[in-house]
């Protein structure tokens, strides 16, 4: 379902009713490798694949998905950003997963940081944006 919604609707749409969160030690490769799947599903001739990675870093995957992730769309200009949240994140995990996928890797430790991260994310994207005039 959620596939669906993202490959077919734009992002505003309340995506968060079908999500399910987990605590705990995440496999990041399965969410790696089901992004990847629909980054390559989409067309961007008028945009830009920007993937954003949000977590605590706990897990022993994804340095080798986000490397397979920029292999298969580098070429279409990906932007890809890691961001360490939390108290106590795993910071050199997901900053090797950034340098992994020529990103950027930065941390937030509550709501407000992770506001500001956003904002710069959104600044760096709408500059890159391809439009058709």
């Amino acid at each position: 379902i959620v596939r669906e919604m993202i490959v077919k609707q734009p992002i505003s749409r309340n995506i968060l009713k079908f999500l399910t969160f987990y605590g705990g030690f995440t496999d990041f490769g399965v969410a790696i490798r089901s992004s990847s799947d629909v980054i390559g599903q989409t067309d961007f001739d008028s945009q830009i694949p920007v993937f954003l990675f949000l977590s605590d870093g706990e897990s022993n995957s994804g340095e080798q998905e986000m490397s397979d992730l920029y292999d298969l769309h580098g070429s279409k200009g990906l932007i890809t950003y890691t961001v360490a949240f939390g108290e106590h994140p795993d910071r050199n995990k997901l900053n090797k997963m950034a340098e992994r996928a020529h990103g950027t890797f930065c941390a937030a430790v509550d709501g407000i940081e992770l506001i500001e991260t956003f904002k710069v994310f959104i600044k760096g994207v709408e500059r890159t944006t391809r439009f058709e005039n």
